[in-house]
Parts: C-alpha cells; structure tokens; sequence
C-alpha cells in the first residue's frame, strides 16, 4: 500500500518551482502520469505495492526534474497577483452579497457544506475518538462523537447483527496545490481487532485547505471499542482510540 508515494515525489519536485501556477499545473500533470505509468506497469505483472515506487524511480531526481520543469514557467512577483486576487475576490463577494442575501454564507462560495443528512438512521450507541497527528502532508484530527448506528436486518455471516460505526475526522493541509488524500476505499484503514471490517469515507464540507467527513466502518452491534490504524504504505500509521460508552436510547 504506497498512500502518498506519489504525494511526496510531486511536492518534492514542486519545491523547485517559483511559480504557484507552474506547481500547481505541474502537480496534477506529474500525478497524472504516474499514474498512468503505474497502471501500465501493473498491467505487466508488476505486484500493485510495488509499480508506485517502479513508476517514481524511472522519473529520476525530483530535485532535478523540479529545477528543469521552473524554468519553463517565468517567476511573477507576487504583488500583482495578490492585488488582482484581492480584486476579483472583492468584486465575487459583493455581486454574490446582492443576488443570494437570503442563503447561508457557506452556499456563495465554491466550497458549500454537503453533509449528508443521517437524522432518520437510529444510534445505538456513542463515544469518544482520540488520538490523529500528521501523515504526509495531511494533519488528521478527530472532529466530534463517534456514533454506532443502527443497520436494520443486516447481520454477518454467523448471524451477528451490524452496525455503522461513524468516526467524525478533518483533515488539514498547508500547500494549496494539494488536493485531498485518497480515502475512497478501506485499504488505507483498519480496524486493529477487526481488520476485515470494511468501510468507506464519506466526504462532508471541503475548504480549499481541509475537508471534513466521516470514516465509517460495518461492525458488530455490540461494538465497545477498538483502536483505528490509518497507514500511508511507508510504515508510518496514526491511531484513533475509540471507545463507545454512551448507549442511546430511542
């Protein structure tokens, strides 16, 4: 599992350019092809964990490519982008201050709130999440309760009944050229005593520099507490202590 591989050798190589336009254009253009590469390697048999570190390799030095790639975007002084940046922003505010006086703050920019509306599902049960730190460039931080809600008629293989456990996480970045982190799917993170329980991120109010969601897991009804492991593939892990000791009831 390399989680930020690819991460870490496109802000490398980012670090040597002046132009926040050339490292953003360059960041996705370099993800991209990596990308590419690395499914073409995989499509040759080379194991999955393996083809990230074989595609960033073959692309050389980041420090050299970096210093190459600058030279192909000339430096602008930041005064006259900042000035103009605070213009047009000036200008957005104000015509989105008179067309939409009668909506929240958060639905006149880019980034609205898309929380998923959860009210009709039943809590069995509440908690704690502690714990978090940096990985890679994303500083993840527990964001509120964690919540076992209930599944209605699903039950495991040995008749168990389930439940959704939902961990409220935010995650945090410093370089705007960044995108999210890649949580699609379970691989990144498990449960330490239930390694086989899968789960899914579900993405809720996204900023420029941070997203908010939840991380959510099917277990055991009767779910007390357990430790999340969250791993980037390079032996780095952060944990989150869970411990469940509200119960709710309807």
């Amino acid at each position: 599992m390399a989680l930020f591989v690819l991460e870490r050798y496109c802000d490398a190589v980012c670090s040597h350019i002046r132009s926040k336009l050339g490292k953003r254009e360059t960041y996705r253009e370099l993800r991209d092809h990596l990308e590419d590469h690395i499914q073409a390697l995989t499509e040759r048999g080379v194991p999955a964990d393996a083809a990230p570190e074989r595609a960033v390799a073959a692309m050389g030095d980041p420090a050299e490519v970096g210093k190459a790639l600058d030279k192909l975007y000339p430096y602008c002084p930041p005064a006259l982008p900042t000035a103009c940046t605070l213009l047009t922003v000036a200008v957005l505010l104000a015509a989105w201050g008179l067309q939409s006086r009668d909506h929240r703050l958060s639905d006149r920019f880019f980034w609205p709130d898309y929380t998923i509306d959860q009210s009709h599902q039943l809590s069995l049960a509440s908690g704690t999440v502690r714990g978090g730190g940096e990985l890679g460039p994303y500083t993840f931080t527990p964001a509120g309760t964690a919540e076992l809600m209930e599944l209605s008629g699903e039950v495991g293989e040995d008749g168990t009944p389930l439940a959704r456990l939902r961990m409220p996480i935010t995650i945090s970045w410093s370089r705007p050229w960044l995108d999210g982190p890649a949580l699609e799917g379970s691989e990144c993170f498990t449960l330490e005593h239930f390694p086989d329980a899968p789960g899914y991120w579900n993405e809720g109010t996204l900023t420029p520099l941070s997203v908010s969601g939840e991380l959510v897991l099917v277990v055991a009804e009767d779910f007390h507490s357990d430790t999340l492991l969250l791993q980037d593939g390079t032996g780095n892990t952060l944990r989150f202590s869970i411990v469940l000791s509200q119960e709710v009831t309807p």
